[in-house]
Formats: structure tokens, C-alpha cells, sequence
């Protein structure tokens, strides 16, 4: 079925030139739209009328109707716009405003909530005042405002789980469990000794991660401390190993561990994939591995 974009009194319009998506309504009624028949296909023109956007060296990706006047609020070339559609000129919320805005994350009309580089700020669209919004954490994503309050509402979706903020406080988690999933990650160390010849696994012990500070042969106990095999007797969590038959990590410590706790009769399986190193990258394995991760959770979690 087809549709047809039926302005009156612009006969001139036809919908196959609108650029889908981009149709805006200003307060007095005016309709706003990107047309292909324009200049630049990116411009935003009034229905009928004149671009409102020409005089940008980049126009405005969208555009927010304001609450007062005729226009729309807009970010271009690093500001923050009033554009109006009466035949003003744009004009800078605030020319005092120095870093450089880079979007418009949202608007109601009256205030609006601008990306400057990693941070956030809060806009009066009327009084040109602002304030930097915090973020509650350094991975926080921005979701919406309440401008009656000031409230802001972040939520985080990391290895840890998903977490819901409110004014720099966390309101509700999900799925933290998946912290308890301890997963390998690629990081490149390397050590050399004067001869050229890696120390990795040697040096790596004594001074690198493991902080042993000390080779085995002049503090053994240390070692013995240290390893996670003296203590599997305390183990009472259910634990699922993963491991390849390459991990550069000899594949002989997760059979260990794995049979320590056996021989115990604690609830551990041990899951080897052969032709992977430290990290699963086969694509049937990760999802393999991970079918294999959700039913141990649902299995000792539900």
C-alpha cells in the first residue's frame, strides 16, 4: 500500500523527497522536515518555505521544539542553536559556553541535556544557564531527565550486571551473578632476559601479577600458600572450569583442581576445548561454553 504526504497549500511536495524519520512540528504548527529536493539533503526546510539550516557548515542531525517561541533547539558546528522558523537568524543558547557540544542526549522543550566530549550538561533553553551533570559511573549511560526535580537516570551494563542510577544513586541491579563469572581477557606481557629468551612464566611468578617475590627454590612455602589447590578443601561454591587445550596456562593445573575437588565429591566439572589458548574464540565454542555457563547457573542458582 502506498501513502501519499499531502501538505495544503504546498502542492510542490511530494513524499518520495522526505527524508523518512526527520517530519518536526513547531509549537505554532509549522511542519519541519529534510528534503532530498534540497540543496543539501541533510538541511532541514520548512514545508513550502525557506531552509532553516543553510547557513551551518554542518546542519543539525534532529531537531527539539521548544516550549516557547516558533523554533527548535538544535546542535551544530559545536553549539547549542535556537533556530527559529519566523525568519530569525539562529542564535547560541549561550555564547559563554566553551567546550564543544557534540550532541543533544535530550530535550523537553525547556531545558536540554548536551554531550560535550565524555561529559554531560544541563541547558536552560529560556535562561541560557547550565551545570554539568555527573555521571555516576565512569561507564554510565544517560537515559532521561526529570527536569521538575533535576533528577537524572543512568544505567550501567557491564560484567558486573546491569544497574539502574537516579541522581547518583543505584536504585536496582540485575543479573550481578554475572560477576561471579570470572573470564579470561587477551592482554599482551612479555619479559626478556639480557640473552633475548622470555621469562614469561618464571618472572611473571616472582615479580609481575603474582608478586611470589621470590623464586621456589628460597621460599617454597610461599608458593604453597599461595596456591589455590592447598585451600580446595574450603571450596563450597559449585565450580565450572573452562579451559583450552592450548592456554599458554599449562592445562594439567585446571585437571588438578578440578580433581582435588572431586575427590572431595564437590560439585566442579571441568570443560576442555581443544585448539583454544587462554581466551575461547572459536565462535561454536563461545557458544558452547556459554550454554554450558547458563545451565550450571540454573542449574545451582534456580
Amino acid at each position: 500500500m502506498k501513502y501519499r504526504l499531502v501538505v495544503t497549500g504546498d502542492s510542490g511536495l511530494r513524499a518520495e523527497d522526505v527524508v523518512p524519520g526527520s517530519l518536526r512540528w513547531s509549537q505554532n504548527g509549522k511542519l519541519v522536515l529534510q528534503s532530498r529536493a534540497s540543496r543539501r539533503e541533510t538541511d532541514w526546510v520548512i514545508a513550502g518555505g525557506a531552509s532553516l539550516t543553510s547557513s551551518f557548515q554542518t546542519p543539525p542531525s534532529t531537531l527539539a521544539p521548544t516550549t516557547q517561541g516558533n523554533g527548535f533547539a538544535a546542535v551544530a558546528d559545536g553549539r547549542l542553536w535556537l533556530i527559529d522558523t519566523g525568519g530569525a537568524a539562529p542564535r547560541v543558547v549561550n555564547p559563554e559556553f566553551k567546550p564543544r557540544i557534540d550532541a543533544m542526549a535530550w530535550s523537553d522543550g525547556w531545558i536540554a541535556v548536551v554531550s560535550a566530549g565524555a561529559d554531560l550538561y544541563v541547558i536552560d533553553l529560556k535562561t541560557a544557564e547550565f551545570r554539568r551533570l555527573a555521571r555516576p559511573a565512569p561507564d554510565a549511560e544517560f537515559r532521561t531527565f526529570v527536569p521538575q526535580t533535576g533528577v537524572a537516570v543512568f544505567s550501567t551494563v557491564t560484567r558486573g550486571g546491569t544497574h539502574l542510577w537516579i541522581s547518583g544513586r543505584k536504585l536496582a541491579s540485575a543479573n550481578e551473578f554475572l560477576a561471579q563469572i570470572a573470564e579470561g581477557s587477551l592482554r599482551k606481557v612479555e619479559y626478556h632476559g639480557l640473552d633475548g629468551q622470555s621469562l614469561h612464566h618464571m618472572v611473571f611468578a616472582e615479580s609481575g601479577q603474582f608478586r611470589m617475590g621470590a623464586a621456589p627454590w628460597k621460599d617454597m612455602d610461599r608458593y604453597i600458600r599461595n596456591s589455590p589447590i592447598t585451600y580446595a578443601d574450603r571450596v563450597t561454591t559449585p565450580v565450572l572450569i573452562v579451559q583450552g587445550d592450548m592456554d599458554y596456562v599449562p592445562l594439567q593445573q585446571g585437571e588438578e583442581f578440578f580433581t582435588a575437588l572431586y575427590r572431595q565429591n564437590k560439585p566442579a566439572s571441568f570443560v576442555r576445548y581443544w585448539g583454544e589458548g587462554h581466551i575461547i574464540e572459536s565462535p561454536a565454542n563461545v557458544a558452547d561454553m556459554w550454554a554450558k555457563i547458563c545451565a550450571w547457573l540454573m542449574r545451582y542458582l534456580t
